[in-house]
């Protein structure tokens, strides 16, 4: 497997985001105050907060939270949940569990990043489908 490459986006950000006086481009939401948060929070959640202790959990996620997601769903039990510590470790393990040398990928353009190099890490074929601006980013 070749080495990753540098993630563009994050030497971007690494360079301007806390510089920048305003950002008009992020996909996060805007920050919260932990306090305004905890004070729509139920009595039990409340609780649950206020005896936190950060440390290292079970390696598919806090057994709690699976339990919850699972709830969302009518066919899943808390087994069938993954979580992860973000949207980047979910594609890795998502594509390294997917895809093998050779398979094909298409992958529509622009996109993040990593949903470009990595299946071109993996060695799978890779088909672009760029998308342009003059077509108003179409298929």
């Amino acid at each position: 497997m070749s080495d990753i490459p540098p993630f563009k986006l994050e030497e971007f950000w690494k360079k301007h985001e806390f510089s920048a006086p305003y950002l008009l481009c992020p996909s996060d939401a805007e920050s919260w105050h932990l306090k305004d948060i905890l004070a729509m929070a139920d009595p039990e959640s409340k609780n649950l907060w206020d005896n936190l202790s950060l440390g290292y959990t079970e390696s598919p996620g806090l057994p709690m939270l699976r339990k919850e997601i699972a709830k969302l769903y009518d066919s899943l039990e808390p087994d069938n949940i993954f979580t992860t510590a973000g949207a980047e470790e979910g594609i890795y393990c998502a594509m390294h569990a997917l895809l093998a040398k050779n398979e094909h990928v298409i992958v529509v353009s622009p996109t993040y990043q990593s949903l470009e190099t990595l299946p071109q890490m993996l060695r799978a074929e890779v088909t672009f489908i760029r998308l342009q601006a003059q077509n108003n980013w179409k298929l």
